[in-house]
């Protein structure tokens, strides 16, 4: 469909009213304004509204309302009012443009919901807006500063998130105010904007692990199975936890299955930012979106796989793999109102859990993106839309993942990176309970292969440790690992599945993620491990000889006592010296010997620990 673009000194004050009219249909009563309102504001500055038209019949379509405001009220919307400024703004608080410097503000923007759909209605009024904002600056020399707005629906919101503007605080009323400028105006004006082209759910999978004391984890456990229990668990987690059960008691082998045990954790809100990662209190803030997580723990090992699934999500697919990459991934903390968390962060201080290894992403997407640019950037889980940097990935690699199908069956596609798996199902399903439904099916494969990352990252971490602070390991501290390890081995069973396609799912998953490569590390470990106990043993070996050669030469020397002490006893008896002092000279000497001796060791025992330790110390 064709739209016409006019602006407010296109028209006068009567086409307010078809504003107003629109306003009636696209707000709740609350936030529809008064005619004489609108009527008082336009006359003082007629360069505040950019509208759309049906290019064939002339009904207004959509409309952004703008204007500059005064100092006052610049400082009342980003700084002192409780509440949302709306229609109460006056006359007089409305500025005329200047050559210097413009702080906008965004009253209102409306769409015909009947014309919502139709995402060229959209482009068609934002691109025609960013044009007038372009020509205020370029033909009529009016710099613009910054553009604030408020936004009272959900479509408002997305609105302002695409077109580059971030939260910057929020009313005692709910609404949010918004603020775009610096680098954001400066892309808000290039057009530098980003539109997502499909649709997908995303799975965050974090592996952790803990310690046999941790109290918190058994009690979190108890705890949730009691909501389940008693059905307090809301309806999209409890998909995900009911596909996800069915999946492996359907498909594995009860070895496997009955030594998991997965419950809903808790619903996150999301933070959504840009790639310019801000320390913590400074957060940049795009938006927030719910996370339902969930949790599964292998219990003879102690591990868990942690999923948060954000179903439906708005905003960029590849910033939130982006800030997984970058361990960003933060959510509202409970405690503390107003601050974010780090998930890991979180994890440990709520439930004693460890970070145990990288996470993985699954994304359910309804397709591949328009710009092959950003299915690259997908699957390197890297920003597609940065903040500060302009080149693209060009990589033989990347281009390998992206275009090589791994689907073992009809109804889908999925493409393997060491970092994300992307299912992309040929029909996507309105319904979200069927999209989990029927993404559960390859879920549950990605996280038993978690449960092998999580193994050999947690053994891996385990010898890197004992390695770095303690090269003295014992033979029976080698065992325990090993040991520990061990009981992971069902996770590396292929026949774990009881289908053929099941299992070259879960081979080209497990070679995507690099599982091999982390076995052979920790082989290496493992021969390198030997190899210190079979030195350690060398040099007990080597020192008992020496005791051994200690004691028999003391020996040998009792042994020849008479010896010496029959040719001391003469040489006494000539110097007029009792024989009796004979004995007692050759056991003086040999009592003093000894001592020395034993002094000699102890003195050099000491420095090698203070050597060692020196070492240490420097690591």
């Amino acid at each position: 469909m064709q739209y016409n673009v006019i602006t407010g000194t296109d028209f006068d004050e009567k086409y307010l009213e078809k504003i107003m009219a629109l306003d009636a249909i696209v707000y709740e009563s609350e936030y529809v304004g008064v005619l004489e309102n609108m009527v008082n504001r336009y006359r003082v500055n007629k360069k505040t509204f950019v509208c759309i038209e049906n290019a064939d019949t002339g009904e207004l379509v959509g409309y952004i309302n703008f204007f500059p405001t005064t100092d006052e009220l610049y400082d009342s919307i980003t700084n002192t009012s409780p509440v949302i400024r709306d229609d109460d703004i006056a006359p007089h608080e409305i500025a005329e443009y200047n050559n210097e410097a413009n702080h906008l503000f965004i009253l209102s923007i409306a769409i015909n919901p009947a014309y919502q759909s139709d995402k060229e209605a959209v482009i068609t009024l934002g691109n025609g807006w960013i044009d007038y904002l372009c020509r205020l600056q370029n033909e009529y020399n009016y710099p613009i500063t910054d553009i604030t707005a408020t936004a009272v629906s959900h479509s408002g919101m997305k609105f302002l998130r695409n077109y580059m503007f971030i939260q910057t605080r929020k009313l005692t009323d709910g609404n949010i105010v918004y603020i775009c400028k610096e680098k954001f105006l400066e892309k808000l004006l290039k057009k530098d904007l980003y539109f997502k082209s499909y649709k997908d759910d995303i799975y965050l999978l974090y592996p952790f692990a803990d310690n046999p004391n941790n109290q918190k984890a058994d009690a979190l456990f108890n705890e949730k199975k009691h909501l389940m229990e008693t059905g307090q668990i809301p309806d999209i987690p409890m998909a995900l936890l009911e596909g996800i059960n069915d999946c492996l008691n359907y498909e594995c082998k009860s070895a496997v299955a009955s030594d998991l045990e997965t419950v809903y954790l808790d619903e996150f809100r999301l933070l959504h930012t840009t790639d310019d990662y801000a320390p913590a209190g400074e957060e940049i803030v795009v938006g927030e979106e719910s996370a339902y997580a969930i949790i599964t723990t292998h219990k003879p090992t102690r591990m868990y796989v942690l999923t948060l699934l954000i179903p439906n999500c708005e905003f960029s697919t590849t910033q939130v793999e982006d800030q997984m990459s970058y361990d960003y991934m933060k959510i509202a903390d409970p405690k503390n109102p107003g601050c974010y968390i780090e998930i890991h962060e979180y994890m440990k201080r709520t439930y004693g859990l460890l970070e145990c290894g990288d996470g993985k992403c699954l994304l359910c997407m309804s397709n591949k993106p328009k710009n092959h640019n950003e299915f690259q950037n997908i699957m390197a889980a890297e920003v597609y839309n940065s903040m500060h940097i302009d080149y693209r990935i060009h990589s033989k690699m990347v281009e390998e993942w992206c275009t090589t199908n791994y689907a073992q069956y009809d109804y889908y596609e999925v493409y393997l990176s060491d970092t994300v798996i992307a299912f992309i199902l040929n029909d996507f399903l309105e319904d979200i309970f069927d999209r989990i439904a029927i993404t559960a099916t390859y879920a549950f494969i990605a996280e038993l292969i978690m449960f092998q990352n999580t193994a050999l990252a947690k053994t891996n971490i385990k010898i890197s440790n004992v390695l770095a602070n303690d090269n003295d390991i014992s033979h029976e501290e080698i065992l325990n690992l090993y040991h520990d390890f061990g009981k992971t081995v069902h996770f590396w069973e292929i026949k774990n599945y009881k289908y053929t396609g099941t299992q070259a799912e879960a081979a080209c998953i497990t070679k995507a993620f690099g599982n091999e490569e982390l076995k052979q590390i920790y082989y290496e470990h493992q021969e390198f491990l030997d190899h210190i106990v079979e030195l350690k043993a060398a040099q007990i070996e080597s020192r008992n000889g020496n005791v051994i050669n200690v004691v028999a030469t003391f020996l040998a020397i009792i042994q020849i006592q008479s010896f010496i002490v029959e040719p001391l006893a003469a040489f006494y008896k000539n110097m007029g010296i009792e024989v009796i002092y004979a004995d007692q000279t050759f056991n003086t000497l040999l009592v003093c010997g000894s001592l020395t001796f034993l002094l000699v060791w102890y003195i050099l025992r000491r420095k090698k620990k203070r050597i060692h330790k020196r070492n240490i110390s420097k690591r």
